[in-house]
């Protein structure tokens, strides 16, 4: 479809909601009257109005595979119940009901070529909010080596956390830089490119580094097609790392480029990550029917407490889910990630690259549905588009 008969193109009322529900996304630290987080209450204003919308307008709903997925695991979801019920298993339990039902109002309907670029312009968005936040409205965390995190009226953003809201910007700047028609602004994504990456080395995450190091280099592989835009895409690889390498890494702290050293990860054990990882892998093996079927949600914290632990998560999701709900579990959670992934790849690899991102992610923090971001990439991955259904007809 050519650009004149696109911008010809209505964006739709449910195309505005989403927009601000993954605009509000940054601002989830904010409290609001009633106790409740800004996000929240946006979340209950678009659920209010999308609702209706499914019923009336111009629609054509379309379930696809990552419904279908994402309602296996959510049923089975339901049997954690039978093996933790504290509070904050039944919260999760709740976060995850609330998100399929947030996504699947958002992600049956098709959408046209327009609001695919919208959506990806909010997207965009979303990450300059984070970079604006993370200049201006960040703040060191106390005992941290300097690590710099976002702080609105007392309430602050997990460093790591902070990465993954990232990634899918990241990806759709390097994806723009490749089209003829948004040539013009090349030098622009390339600044924010650099923004971004600024950003994550603040966090001093090491997780959320290697993550966007990961998604740079797969997009590389299997987004980036013809010899030009290899060899435009290596130019711009190689200027950024000029850039961070002679002007970023100088400015920042000497202990947070400490926490990047290969030693430093080795001596501190991955901040006791690996610590925390042997013992939930090694309590696994000593029950195989919490191995097939888990202890319960957040089942984690007695066992680290038990083994003179302090931290409550397993500090990587896919142990956290083996853990929780058990070998079944995983591998539901595996299939709907799995299912996204491929659907997205035959239709638009930028989702493929973004999913496998913020897997990458997940391997250093937990990513239960209190961690947006993530569940929003897997929201993308589960959107219709009506040329890519064209495509694949």
């Amino acid at each position: 479809m050519n650009s004149i008969a696109i911008k010809k193109q209505k964006i739709r009322l449910p195309m505005f909601f989403m927009s601000l529900y993954f605009l509000a996304t940054p601002l989830s630290i904010i409290p609001m009257p009633g106790d409740i987080s800004l996000l929240k209450l946006v979340t209950i204003i678009v659920v209010i109005f999308m609702v209706p919308l499914l019923f009336v307008g111009e629609n054509e709903i379309k379930p696809n595979s990552v419904h279908l997925a994402w309602i296996a695991y959510l049923i089975y979801s339901f049997s954690s119940l039978f093996h933790l019920r504290e509070e904050i298993s039944i919260d999760t339990l709740r976060g995850i009901v609330e998100t399929t039902a947030l996504a699947f109002l958002i992600s049956l309907r098709v959408y046209n070529s327009r609001e695919k670029r919208y959506i990806y312009n909010i997207w965009l968005l979303t990450g300059a909010i984070m970079v604006f936040l993370m200049v201006f409205a960040s703040n060191v965390l106390v005992n941290s080596d300097n690590r710099e995190t976002i702080y609105i009226f007392g309430y602050s953003e997990d460093p790591n956390q902070v990465c993954g809201y990232f990634i899918l910007p990241l990806v759709i700047c390097m994806e723009r830089m490749l089209h003829k028609e948004d040539k013009r602004f090349r030098i622009i994504y390339i600044l924010f490119l650099i923004a971004m990456i600024y950003c994550v080395f603040k966090t001093g995450s090491r997780g959320g580094l290697v993550a966007i190091m990961a998604t740079v280099f797969l997009y590389t592989i299997i987004s980036v097609k013809g010899m030009k835009n290899r060899i435009i895409t290596a130019i711009v690889i190689l200027a950024v790392l000029f850039i961070i390498i002679y002007f970023i890494i100088p400015i920042l702290p000497e202990t947070i480029m400490n926490r990047f050293n290969i030693e430093r990860i080795l001596e501190d054990r991955a901040s006791n990550r690996f610590n925390i990882w042997l013992v939930l892998l090694t309590d696994m093996k000593t029950n195989i029917e919490n191995f097939v079927f888990g202890k319960g949600f957040y089942a984690t914290a007695e066992a680290l407490s038990g083994a003179g632990i302090s931290n409550t998560v397993a500090h990587n999701h896919i142990i956290q889910v083996l853990y929780d709900q058990g070998l079944i579990g995983c591998m539901l959670f595996i299939i709907m990630l799995a299912t996204s992934a491929v659907r997205t790849f035959k239709r638009n690899r930028i989702l493929t690259v973004a999913l496998f991102g913020m897997m990458v992610l997940s391997m250093s923090i937990t990513v239960y549905p209190y961690y947006k971001p993530f569940w929003n990439v897997l929201i993308m991955g589960a959107l219709n588009f009506v040329e890519e259904e064209e495509k694949n007809a």
